[in-house]
């Protein structure tokens, strides 16, 4: 009788201390068919296509094609055309889609053009773009074209435009008509500062600076890398320029490559 109780204590506190769980659930779409297996086992799809797991387990999710089809992409909570791997959740429950395409399935074309004055690339995945040099691709209907921007040193990418994308984070297109994706590049910009002392007023060109005595007005402004500026200085009725410090020297113009943050000071005196 003590080992029956002990026993059905033992099993109601398994259950009460059992570890969390999450559930995974897979489907495929498009125009071919095949299936999905899982390590650990537990989903075969075709057949079981829904499986607990304890959390945080990784599952790692295989499309297999049928003969004369194609894996396009995953969507869900995987993307791309690789193994698809999730992380078990407890509190929400997870799902992909393996979308299989026939092999003479028509493919739809996708554009990128880069923009600006910077310089910068955009790739994609699944591969098909490398732009600068391949800039079009064309995939089958239903994939999920994730494009990543990488500006070169000296520039920044300034975001997206077309193809239902903006901001600068990646931009995911689903090919399900032809689209076309600007990628914006602009030159990377640095700080010039100014400080005057005296009655003054320093003035630049391209227009951004206009610092007067006490440092009031515009004395900070940003100018885009390999731009030279151009600063004067005109004393105020009564004073006279004395000349630059920091950058800058003599008491003519003052002219300033950007390439990096600068600081110039103006003196005046009465």
């Amino acid at each position: 009788m003590n080992f029956i109780l002990f026993a059905l204590l033992l099993s109601v506190g398994q259950g009460l201390f059992a570890a969390p769980s999450g559930q995974l659930s897979v489907s495929s779409d498009g125009t071919g068919s095949g299936t999905i297996t899982s390590s650990p086992s537990g989903i075969n799809c075709g057949n079981i296509c829904s499986a607990s797991y304890p959390a945080g387990t990784q599952v790692s999710l295989s499309a297999n094609p049928a003969s004369g089809s194609i894996l396009a992409s995953w969507n869900g909570d995987c993307f791309g055309t690789g193994v698809c791997l999730i992380s078990i959740s407890s509190v929400a429950a997870q799902s992909a889609v393996a979308t299989f395409n026939s092999e003479n399935s028509d493919t739809i074309p996708l554009t990128v053009s880069l923009s600006g004055l910077g310089n910068g690339s955009v790739t994609s995945s699944p591969s098909g773009i490398n732009c600068g040099s391949d800039c079009a691709g064309s995939f089958p209907p239903g994939t999920q074209v994730s494009l990543t921007a990488v500006a070169e040193e000296g520039s920044v990418f300034a975001g997206w435009s077309g193809g239902g994308c903006s901001g600068t984070g990646v931009c995911t297109v689903s090919s399900q008509s032809p689209e076309s994706v600007s990628a914006a590049f602009n030159l990377a910009s640095y700080p010039l500062r100014v400080s005057v002392s005296g009655n003054g007023e320093v003035t630049s060109s391209p227009a951004g600076i206009d610092c007067r005595a006490g440092n009031s007005g515009d004395c900070l402004a940003s100018f885009a890398l390999g731009t030279t500026v151009s600063l004067t200085a005109e004393p105020a009725v009564g004073s006279s320029f004395v000349g630059w410090g920091q950058n800058c020297s003599g008491n003519g113009n003052c002219s300033i490559a950007i390439n990096s943050a600068q600081s110039v000071s103006a003196a005046f005196q009465p």
